[in-house]
């Protein structure tokens, strides 16, 4: 049996709406704005040609582009990082349903943005797969 599976996964959802934004560069002032609006939750990725923002913010003179609102899940408990398949997990339960997921790990979990209006099915997905919202 998969680690996943012997003991249940418990999503929390998140307080207000999030946005994920792509900008061209990071500004101090800008770092400061997403962390003082985002208490809960916020991350910054950047690759070669990108960097992306996940935060509270849904507008700022910096944005290049922005996608939301986005209702944003957290599991619970931090995870082991021998534990497999519960990224996986949640995400299938999500595409079953048809609903579109953006995911984020930290060190310590996982979190899942779904859009604004799909929160409800996607809860309702979780649950129907065993999950506790």
């Amino acid at each position: 049996m998969p680690e996943h599976e012997s003991a249940a996964i418990e999503l929390h959802e998140l307080a207000g709406d999030y946005w994920v934004a792509k900008v061209e560069s990071l500004s101090p002032t800008l770092i400061e704005e997403v962390g003082r609006r985002s208490p809960d939750f916020w991350t910054i990725s950047r690759t070669a040609s990108e960097i992306s923002i996940v935060s509270a913010v849904n507008a700022h003179p910096e944005f290049t582009s922005l996608e939301g609102p986005w209702t944003a899940f957290g599991i619970v408990s931090t995870l082991d990082f021998a534990l497999t398949g519960i990224l996986s997990r949640c995400s299938t339960l999500l595409a079953e349903a048809a609903i579109s997921v953006f995911a984020v790990s930290t060190y310590d979990t996982d979190y899942f943005l779904v859009r604004r209006q799909s929160a409800a099915a996607a809860m309702d997905a979780w649950r129907a797969g065993g999950l506790v919202i």
